[in-house]
């Protein structure tokens, strides 16, 4: 584990997502960010999307694939397809108003949480894609259950107001144990400051070690 920051902003989970094979950061990556994401150990690739450095806004990913947005233009998506190619992972982009698709959808190997008003025929090529069980709900209320829970393989980190009865029932849906949590001194939306795989992660340098143990136990790195 590390905290870190992206250019002073330590919402680092808008910039980069990671896999237990691949890390995707933005091409305009300042160097101590750069070199906080070669501690997950895997390749680390420079890539835009819709021009942007907002990586972890706008894809989802899990060992099988990469779900992206439409916004992506064909240079990026040429670039992205290479990079999968290495790792037999498949493509998929989100042709819906959905464009946030990071924000949108919490996947690990297993179980996709999607946003409840993503369309049914979405819902099945993202299934297919990146070969899970796709789990169309609200988190706290939020359609937006890729930005309120951080999921790997071991557990999941959840927005701190989510009900007991609702934990209970996330834990049951997804197989694993979870627990509440923050980052960045108090912020509910806990992947916008999380970057995770199954072997370490990282906070936005903003995260206290309260929040530090919380997400410990909840993703089970202990």
């Amino acid at each position: 584990m590390k905290l870190s920051a992206y250019f002073g902003n330590p919402f680092i989970g808008l910039f980069a997502k990671a896999n237990n094979s691949i890390c995707f950061s933005p091409i305009t990556c300042d160097e101590k960010f750069y070199s906080s994401l070669m501690s997950f150990n895997v390749p680390v690739e420079k890539i835009s999307i819709a021009n942007s450095g907002l990586i972890g806004v706008y894809l989802a990913m899990n060992s099988n694939g990469l779900a992206v947005t439409s916004l992506i233009d064909e240079r990026e998506e040429e670039r992205i397809k290479g990079v999968l190619k290495k790792f037999s992972m498949n493509f998929y982009k989100v042709e819906s108003k959905y464009t946030s698709v990071g924000l949108n959808i919490a996947v690990n190997d297993k179980k996709a949480l999607i946003n409840h008003d993503m369309p049914n025929k979405e819902a099945k090529e993202i299934s297919d894609a990146l070969g899970v069980e796709v789990i169309p709900m609200k988190i706290s209320g939020f359609s937006t259950v890729g930005a309120v829970c951080a999921l790997n393989n071991k557990g999941f980190l959840v927005h701190n107001s989510i009900e007991e009865e609702k934990l209970n029932e996330l834990e049951k849906m997804l197989n694993l144990r979870g627990g509440l949590g923050t980052i960045n001194s108090g912020v509910p939306f806990v992947s916008l400051g999380l970057i995770a795989n199954d072997k370490t992660y990282l906070a936005g340098d903003k995260t206290t070690g309260f929040e530090i143990m919380r997400i410990d136990e909840a993703l089970e790195y202990l």
